[in-house]
């Protein structure tokens, strides 16, 4: 039986193909599941919870993050994002936060509501 080479050497090139093809399709994966993974951030607010309530203040921070565009509402009134914001007045709050990812595309937002309570009327 005569052998070349080539055919000796051919099933190697193609294991070492599938390796590499391999290789690829995994570093892709990674890089995409990175960039998913990255996008799922939540939205980041400091110093007030859902369902929290607070005696007769609270401040809290609504964090921005780079790419993208914020919305930020207390009851209906636009408020900035990255400053703190105190609130002392005994009332409902609802705090809504929407933000839209410049280059993803992707809406996001999140609802929080507090209630602010003066301590000098009990509970």
């Amino acid at each position: 039986m005569k052998c070349s080479q080539n055919s000796v050497l051919q099933p190697e090139k193609s294991g070492s193909l599938l390796r590499r093809r391999f290789m690829m399709d995994l570093v892709c994966f990674l890089s995409l599941f990175a960039l998913a993974s990255s996008g799922l951030a939540q939205i980041s607010i400091d110093g007030v919870l859902d369902r929290g309530v607070y005696d007769d203040k609270v401040s809290f921070t609504v964090r921005p993050e780079r790419g993208y565009d914020y919305t930020v509402e207390l009851n209906g009134n636009p408020i900035g994002t990255g400053v703190s914001i105190e609130v002392n007045e005994p009332e409902y709050y609802e705090l809504y936060v929407y933000r839209y990812g410049r280059f993803s595309g992707v809406g996001e937002s999140e609802l929080v509501r507090f209630i602010v309570r003066a301590t000098e009327h009990g509970n």
